[in-house]
């Protein structure tokens, strides 16, 4: 998981570290987007939700998360 400045990412990384569960909501237009500061791995969150997109991107993660929960 990655974000623009670090400042972000730091008080991110800090919240799921001291977080039973996680949960990533993610937009599939993101999937395989870059940016500056990696914070989190997606193999360390609880959950993913995405949404399902004609192009299938969400199906790129599937081998790289724990779970995969699909919405419309």
């Amino acid at each position: 998981m990655m974000t623009a400045t670090l400042e972000e990412g730091k008080t991110k990384e800090l919240a799921l570290s001291n977080s039973t569960e996680k949960y990533l909501l993610l937009d599939a237009s993101k999937v395989a987007k870059e940016d500056f500061f990696t914070y989190y791995s997606l193999n360390d969150v609880t959950a993913v939700v995405i949404n399902n997109d004609e192009d299938h991107r969400y199906e790129r993660i599937i081998n790289h998360s724990n779970i995969l929960l699909v919405s419309d």
